[in-house]
Formats: structure tokens, sequence, C-alpha cells
């Protein structure tokens, strides 16, 4: 089934396309009251009856209105047959998406929700960086000069050594965290290029995300997601989901919704390629989202990723505005299918002029001739894989949908129980998931202050008792007294650090318990430490406490007694050490 446009004014024959054509992309240009909006309506309710699900922002209100049958009898009286509202009617399950807002279908974004999966190691890098460069931008930032730079680095290096780390940050609120208390890799990483005060700037920034009436975007409604979009409530249906986006006050926020939109779409194609059209997505009035160099507002980079390799994955993108001469033109280049309405300034004459002799050269003149003199509902269409360099003059067909302009208390009138009970649903669901969550990390918090809190006091008791003594404690066991003392598995020096001997200096037995003094010398200044020690413990589990003591790790040092290195192996009572005997900590590096 073909996708019927209108009628050719030249020949009064039906002008239709092809579905594969979609994947070539579709431009309408014109200037305000020229019909683009309309034509752009038909294309939907077009792929709407082919089972072809699509994604819509609305940034004035008047698509909303798809989810309205229109009046019959003037349908058939401007030549639309009842089949085709029969047919759209039957498929059609409209959704309107109202960001920060229960208006309709509360939706909210994560900026920085991510999957790796079946993502390659390019892939994945680029996704990162498109989510730092993103919000950077949101948060006031410009990633071309050395401020903004620095800030998009950092948190590229954050947000991937996190993910490295299998553990992403999900949200605001613990990159906050993660910003101002980086990990030691990342503070050696970044040491250079972004300095305290920024850090603690860019902290508070994320922070203010986080309160007032910008945490709706975030916080109210169902998670975006493309699974869920485009996945059919009642089955069978096709999936009309239209972003509303007169919920969003000031245009940062409708900027940085459509930007977390296009990456998430972007990611979702790599994962779902198709070779027939899989997804529509239309952006009306698409001007201010994707202007031409220098401009570089946050959806600009995904939305001319989406143009340029979309068509790869069987995403079709339908692009309209009444200002083509604010698009960047590289991206305009990437629709093979124009259609052209009523223009009057010569500005963007001598846009489209220019681009219209790449698709048509020899009749780019007489064409941008024509333009002024279009009625509404008057079109001229050049579209080289349909009807090769032939212009049609296209009269838009009658939408079966109404059209009107939609205000924000009416949205709910719009689409069918179903829908709004279904979503309804899933939002209670979700914010019990969420108040669970901030439950559990609640509890979890508790009990981390309760530890840290049981440390504390462990630490205060372990000072209190190392300056006074340590009692070291174990298992006592009988040694014969007069038999000789031996080493274990050892050469005892003599006399002198590092001078070693076969033979041990007589002694008595030692007492079961002694008072030792520990002093060493390693770092800065001399400390003095007296412990109480078990005579029966090895050296290595004597080293193992004194290393606490001393804040030191075992293996930096060696214990020495008149000039005798200790073997760890060994127990005290092999050495000539008595109640009230000085103890060396001597650096390993300096034990021969």
């Amino acid at each position: 089934m073909n996708l019927v446009l209108g009628k050719n004014r030249a020949t009064d024959e039906v002008v239709e396309i092809k579905k594969k054509t979609l994947k070539r992309h579709i431009c309408a240009l014109g200037a305000s009251g020229s019909g683009k909006t309309v034509f752009c309506k038909a294309i939907v309710e077009e792929v709407t009856r082919l089972g072809i699900p699509s994604i819509i922002i609305d940034p004035q209100g008047d698509i909303a209105s798809l989810g309205l049958l229109g009046d019959s009898e003037k349908m058939q009286e401007m030549g639309t047959t009842l089949v085709f509202a029969e047919e759209y009617q039957k498929n059609a399950e409209v959704r309107i998406w109202t960001p920060a807002s229960s208006k309709g279908i509360p939706l909210c974004i994560n900026p920085l929700q991510f999957s790796e999966e079946e993502l390659d190691v390019e892939d994945i890098i680029k996704a990162v960086d498109a989510i730092a460069t993103t919000l950077i931008r949101f948060l006031g930032y410009n990633p071309e000069n050395d401020y903004g730079k620095a800030a998009q680095t950092y948190l590229f290096q954050l947000l991937d050594y996190y993910r490295e780390q299998k553990t992403p940050l999900n949200d605001l609120k613990t990159l906050a965290e993660c910003v101002e208390s980086p990990p030691e890799p990342i503070q050696e990483k970044v040491s250079g290029v972004i300095d305290t005060k920024e850090i603690r700037k860019l902290a508070k920034k994320i922070r203010f995300l986080a309160t007032g009436a910008t945490k709706l975007i975030f916080e109210m409604g169902i998670a975006l997601d493309i699974d869920t979009l485009l996945t059919p409530v009642e089955p069978s249906m096709t999936p009309v989901n239209i972003i509303y986006l007169n919920t969003l006050n000031r245009e940062v926020d409708k900027h940085f919704f459509i930007a977390t939109l296009g990456r998430q779409l972007y990611e979702w194609m790599l994962r779902h390629p198709k070779d027939e059209p899989q997804l529509i997505l239309y952006i009306d009035e698409i001007a201010p989202y994707l202007p031409p160099h220098p401009y570089n507002p946050p959806p600009k980079d995904s939305l001319k990723l989406l143009m340029k390799q979309a068509r790869k994955y069987g995403i079709s993108n339908l692009i309209a505005t009444q200002n083509p001469a604010d698009i960047d033109y590289k991206a305009l280049a990437q629709a093979n299918t124009w259609v052209l309405g009523r223009m009057m300034t010569k500005q963007d004459i001598s846009k489209v002029h220019h681009m219209l002799k790449s698709l048509n050269p020899e009749k780019a003149d007489n064409i941008v001739a024509q333009l002024p003199k279009l009625s509404a509902g008057e079109f001229l269409l050049i579209c080289p894989d349909e009807f090769k360099d032939e212009v049609v003059q296209l009269n838009v067909r009658w939408l079966v949908t109404d059209h009107k302009t939609i205000d924000e208390n009416d949205i709910e009138t719009i689409m069918s129980e179903t829908v709004i009970n279904y979503f309804k649903q899933k939002v209670k669901e979700q914010e019990a998931s969420r108040e669970k969550e901030l439950a559990d990390d609640e509890e979890l918090n508790m009990l981390m202050e309760k530890e840290e809190e049981k440390d504390e006091e462990d630490m205060v008791k372990a000072d209190e008792i190392s300056e006074e003594e340590l009692e070291l404690t174990s298992p006592m066991e009988e040694v014969p007294v007069g038999e000789p003392i031996t080493t274990v598995d050892s050469k005892i020096t003599e006399s002198g650090a590092g001078k070693k001997t076969d033979e041990l200096p007589e002694c008595e037995f030692p007492e079961k318990q002694i008072n030792i003094y520990f002093m060493s010398t390693i770092g800065p200044g001399e400390k003095k430490h007296k412990l109480l020690v078990n005579t029966d413990l090895t050296v290595s589990a004597i080293k193992e406490t004194v290393a606490n003591l001393f804040g030191l790790i075992p293996t930096a040092f060696h214990l020495s007694h008149n000039g005798v290195i200790m073997d760890e192996k060994s127990v005290l009572t092999n050495y000539d050490i008595h109640d009230g005997d000085t103890a060396l900590l001597i650096p390993a590096s300096t034990a021969g």
C-alpha cells in the first residue's frame, strides 16, 4: 500500500509515494498559513494506516488534534474517502505526552539513562560523550570555550569511569555528589583540566536541577523510553505519540527534552536496525532545534545524526519549518523529498534556491519563481525517488482528523479511556517504585551513618588504648624449661641491623607477658608506643598490631632488638627480650 498525499493540480491524478521513500526523509517548507502542518499530519495519518508508529514533537499544540476525527461529510465533499478515516480510526492509538504535567500522560526524562546493550565500543564512547555534552549545555556552559570544555571533559571522565566500574550514575543527586567528591583515578586524570572552584560550581548547578519546577522534568510521570513509546496498549494498534511541549514554560527545557529524546532514539536505532521503515519522527517548526553554524543548541548534535544516519536503520525524519534560512543546510541536504509551500521573504527563497540547485538544477529558477504565488494547501513536490526530475503540482488531501490547536486542559478528552487508565496505573506503579527506592536509600544511609558512628567510637577507643597499653593475647603453649631455644627457618643477626649469624645468645625463658616499647623513625619525627605483649606470639602477629598502631603496612618494616632482626615466623620467646626493653621498627628497604 502507498501513501496518498493528494492530487496533481495539473492532471487531477492521485499523488502517491511508496513506503520505502520515507527512509530518505521528508522536508516541508512554507510560510505560516501555507498548509505545511496539514501536509505533515496527512503523512502521519498515512503511515498510521500502514501500521508504522510515530513520535511527534508538538511545540505549539496543533498536532494533538490527530486524536480527533474530522467531519465525515466535509471529508467526502473535499474528496477524501471515508475508507481512510475508518482505517485510521481502526489503527491509531493516540497518546499525548505532557512533560512535567499531568494534563495528559506525564512524561519525564533521565538525562543519564544509557544502556551498553548491543553497542560497540565506539558507539558507547559517543553515547557517554553525548550525555556529558547535552547536560553541560543545559547547565548553561558553552562546550566551545575553555570553561565548557573543562566541564564537559570532567563529566565525561566521571560518567565513563563509573560505567567501566559497572556502577553507572543513574540520578542527578548522585551525580552531583560524585562531581564534588570524585574517585582518586578521576582526580588524577582531570587535575590539570578543571580546578576545585569550578568543580564545586558544576556540582551546585547540577543540584539546582533537582529543585523547584525544573525537577518535574526529571521526576514526574512515565520515564521516557523508546520501547514504551512504540509498544501499543491494545494489540494490533499503531502508537501515535505526540509530545506536547507547551507544558514546558522555558525554551531551554524544551531543548533539553528534545536533545534527550534524540539521543535515546539514536541509541535505540543502533540496536534495532531494519531495512523497511519502522518509525517516523516528526518535528514541527524544527528551526530552533537545528539552526545553522555557529549555533549549537542541545538537540542539534543528535538531530544531525538522525538526519544523516537514520535511513540505514528504518527511521524516517519528517521536518517542517516556516524559516528555511534558519536551519542547518547540511541537515536539510539529507532530505530527498521536498514539499514547498508559499514563501514570501527573499532570504527564505534564496536559501531554498541554493538547495534546489543540487536536487533539480535545471528547474530551480522556475520553482522559486512560483513560491510566492502558491495558495494555502498548494505545494511543489520534488521527489527524485518517485518522479525523477518532475516537479509535481500538489494539492494536499483533506485530513481525516480535525485540524485545530488543542488547549492543555482538553488533552485528556482526546485519548481513549483504555490508554488513559493504562498509563495512570503505570504512573502509580512507577511512583510506588520510586518511593520504595527512596525508603531503601534512606534506610541504607541510616545504616551507613550508624556504621560510621561505630567506627569513630572504635577509633577513639583504639587511640586511648595506644596511649597507655595494648594487650596482645594468644593461646598459651607449654615450652619445656631448660631445653635449648632455636630459630625457625632463619638466620638471626648478632649485632647491628643487617649483620647475620647462625648463633643465638644464651637467655633465660622470658615472662609470658611483658611490656615492650616500640620505637619508629619511619616518616617524620620519632614515635614510641608501649605494648603489653604475649611472648608466645609470632613476630608476624606482633607486626600486624604494631603496623596498625603506627599507621604502617606490615611489609614496610622489620622489628629489631639489640641489633638482631626478628624473623617473622619465629615466636618472641626465641629472642633475649625482657619486660621494659625497646624494639625498633627498621624500614624493610634498609634491612640486610
